[in-house]
């Protein structure tokens, strides 16, 4: 898998656009944002898979009880785990918070989530919890 040309700018570009932008469950939610960082990057289009198909949490659920979650498609696409301290821009961190795997994506110290309460939100790589998983594409 190959990353897209100027893909830093690119998923920089949308990092920024999308700042304050709303949670919105199967929209704008921690995954379907991770993965559409992902096909910034990558020139996929993981994130088609599972926008739109879900609307609440009882739904996205239902929706990683029949697809598997974050981590499980990923690996499943070749993404490799990427050890703690040696992250780098565009990997996704998944952190597990009440039973669902959320995406957040690494922007050198800073990272990018969507929360529930303040959406598309920043903060910093070094203030993230102590257990986490780190995902890198295969280059």
């Amino acid at each position: 898998m190959k990353r897209v040309e100027n893909w830093e700018s690119k998923l920089n570009n949308f990092v920024q656009s999308s700042l304050g932008k709303p949670f919105k469950w199967g929209k704008n939610d921690c995954n379907v944002y991770g993965l559409e960082c992902q096909d910034i990057i990558l020139g996929t289009q993981y994130a088609k898979r599972i926008k739109g198909k879900f609307k609440g949490e009882k739904s996205a659920k239902n929706l990683q009880g029949k697809i598997g979650n974050l981590e499980q498609g990923l690996k499943a696409e070749g993404f490799q785990v990427v050890g703690k301290n040696f992250e780098q821009v565009g990997d996704i961190i998944l952190i597990e918070i009440d039973g669902f795997m959320g995406g957040h994506i690494c922007l050198g110290e800073m990272l990018v989530s969507v929360t529930f309460d303040r959406g598309v939100v920043l903060s910093l790589m070094r203030d993230l919890p102590e257990k986490y998983l780190t995902l890198r594409a295969p280059l």
